[in-house]
């Protein structure tokens, strides 16, 4: 009698964490922290004097560090998506505890209208849009080698591979994923663009000022003060490219949001 064949293995269900930066959120934060701490230094020095100056600017310095750090902190956010028979299981929550609210869902696969790629300005994420118009994005979980400072990615926990593994448990389900669409993040909106045009400005006013100092005969006894100087003086060349950059990316969503459109009849 033969033997009955071995049922063939099961594959795991998907499961994926990783941390978004949220930088649309942290930048504008920062500089608008940053800016109201230089206009309220400016009101305490016009109008107040002696002791009254002294510990208005300590005060207004301490809530500036309490700010940035409450901006970088709430940028932060930790997803999990796990793939099940009925969809994504997506539980949302802070980096930190008490720096934003948790959020949980089930995306079941036919209310999925959307499966992009979105490129965030360093960081490269996937995002699902559903019929509410709700949308869910998941980054690449990034490691950090020792010897190293700069983090790379995760060999164990690809992208790609987790995406491969989601279209496999929705075609399994019988509701396949969407075909796969370039996506805008909001660093490539005109809102967006507008903001890196607005640091362009700034750190062109920056480098003019450390430019008028150089030629009065400024000079700088730190140890580094002469890289401090250069990388002033270089900002704006940071700028322009990241502004080329996002600008070349929303070309590119847009010419695949034009050639995925149904032609009209």
């Amino acid at each position: 009698m033969s033997q009955p064949e071995a049922a063939p293995p099961v594959e795991p269900l998907a499961d994926y964490q990783a941390t978004i930066r949220r930088s649309e959120i942290a930048m504008p934060a920062l500089i608008g922290v940053a800016m109201l701490a230089g206009l309220v230094v400016t009101g305490v020095v016009l109008w107040a004097d002696g002791p009254a100056l002294e510990s208005s600017i300590l005060v207004v310095a301490a809530a500036t560090v309490a700010g940035l750090l409450w901006c970088l902190a709430m940028a932060f956010r930790v997803h999990r998506w796990t793939a099940t028979g009925d969809g994504v299981v997506i539980h949302e929550r802070p980096k930190l505890p008490l720096t934003g609210l948790s959020h949980r869902a089930l995306v079941r696969w036919p209310d999925i209208v959307a499966f992009r790629d979105v490129e965030s300005g360093f960081d490269f994420l996937i995002e699902i849009v559903t019929r509410d118009g709700r949308r869910y994005r998941m980054a690449q979980t990034m490691v950090q080698e020792k010897g190293k400072r700069l983090l790379s990615v995760d060999p164990n926990a690809r992208l790609g591979d987790f995406v491969a593994s989601l279209q496999r448990s929705a075609a399994r389900a019988g509701h396949p994923l969407p075909a796969t669409t370039q996506g805008f993040s909001f660093w490539n909106t005109v809102p967006g663009l507008a903001f890196v045009g607005f640091l362009l400005a700034l750190s062109l006013a920056i480098s003019a000022v450390v430019v008028f100092a150089l030629l009065e005969g400024f000079t700088t006894r730190q140890p580094r003060g002469g890289e401090a100087l250069a990388i002033l003086l270089l900002l704006p060349v940071g700028a322009f490219w990241l502004l080329r950059r996002l600008w070349r990316r929303r070309r590119v969503v847009l010419e695949s949001l034009r050639q995925s459109r149904p032609l009209p009849r």
